[in-house]
């Protein structure tokens, strides 16, 4: 008997062990779940970080809307040729603005098409929300076979969602959403769970593993001597070297822009940045030694590459209201500077 009682009590602690085991686990993934998408409402005025995206077999997923509507003054009666470019980047250059004439490629072509030189400037937006310049490479190759006509110059602008990756994954070719899509490929390995696959790749893609994420862009530090840092400038090099072969390969001129964001931003101007809770989320975390660590190698390693041009400290040049709430996204008086700096920077291709 008191064998048999010995043997429930265990079973009814064992049992008691799974059950509030079970309930902690829930508990931290709907906190995580809860402090995820509060920290949304906050950065961005709405519960997703970004826009909903499908997937496409080129791109891995793209945004439903698609590619979004460039404005393209029309030719004069004087313009005899036209000349086409390709931009690419993230949502800064997709434009977080509703309005499609007040994105950087909008500017830009209302400032080229300006000019009376005989030409017609074409320019197409593929910018895309969270993408990188992996995610990019891969647009490149998916318009590359689809689109026609053919560009003249393809600009990649990069910078912040390079650095947001890296900083929360801490791998060289980080990108949105790789936690979840890595988990669908491989949840049947290296784990006890791994028969029950639904579980293991909940469990890899969980809100928990989420907001580790977002712990390590905001609050641990990237230490100046990390190999990551090596590793994925040499992933980058090899990334733009790749495009600017292929791109040359069919007489197509390629350029690099790294874009300015507040974060790693060294100037003496103080631009006024709308949230200033989020500025000091700034000051007094890792996310701005993450971003002006990954920055500052980035521009000097590259700086000798024909291609590449910084514009990381723009800002301290453009209008007072040049950044959103984020530091990251424009106002549309910074999109405005940002295309005048565009064609300053770039005038040897478009001239």
């Amino acid at each position: 008997m008191n064998l048999l009682r010995m043997s429930k009590k265990t079973i009814g602690g064992l049992k008691r062990v799974l059950i509030w085991s079970v309930v902690i686990l829930f508990s931290i993934e709907a906190v995580s779940f809860i402090i995820l998408h509060g920290a949304h409402v906050v950065v961005y005025g709405r519960l997703r970080d970004y826009n909903y995206v499908f997937y496409d077999p080129y791109t891995v997923f793209q945004s439903r809307g698609g590619l979004r509507n460039t404005i393209n003054p029309g030719p004069g009666p004087v313009q005899k040729k036209q000349t086409h470019v390709w931009l690419f980047g993230g949502s800064t250059m997709h434009g977080y603005t509703k309005h499609d004439e007040r994105t950087i490629p909008s500017y830009l072509s209302a400032q080229l098409n300006s000019r009376t030189n005989g030409t017609h400037y074409v320019l197409k937006n593929f910018g895309e929300p969270a993408f990188n310049s992996l995610l990019e490479v891969k647009y490149f190759q998916k318009a590359m076979i689809e689109e026609e006509p053919k560009p003249d110059l393809v600009i990649f602008y990069d910078g912040a969602n390079d650095s947001i990756f890296l900083s929360q994954y801490r791998e060289p070719n980080g990108h949105y959403g790789m936690r979840r899509m890595k988990a669908l490929i491989e949840n049947y390995r290296d784990s006890f769970l791994g028969l029950l696959k639904p579980i293991n790749a909940y469990y890899r893609s969980s809100f928990t593993k989420e907001l580790w994420d977002k712990i390590n862009q905001v609050l641990v530090p990237i230490r100046p001597d990390d190999t990551l840092l090596g590793d994925y400038l040499s992933e980058l090099k090899m990334r733009y070297g790749y495009l600017a072969r292929t791109c040359h390969a069919h007489n197509i001129d390629f350029v690099v822009v790294w874009q300015p964001i507040k974060w790693s931003q060294q100037c003496n101007k103080e631009h006024r940045v709308k949230d200033s809770v989020l500025e000091d989320i700034g000051k007094f975390t890792a996310m701005s030694h993450n971003y002006s660590l990954i920055y500052d190698r980035v521009t000097a390693d590259l700086a000798p590459l024909p291609y590449f041009h910084d514009l990381s400290q723009a800002g301290c040049d453009g209008p007072d209201e040049f950044y959103q709430a984020d530091g990251v996204h424009l106002t549309d008086e910074g999109r405005a500077a940002m295309a005048d700096h565009l064609e300053t920077k770039l005038k040897d291709y478009f001239y």
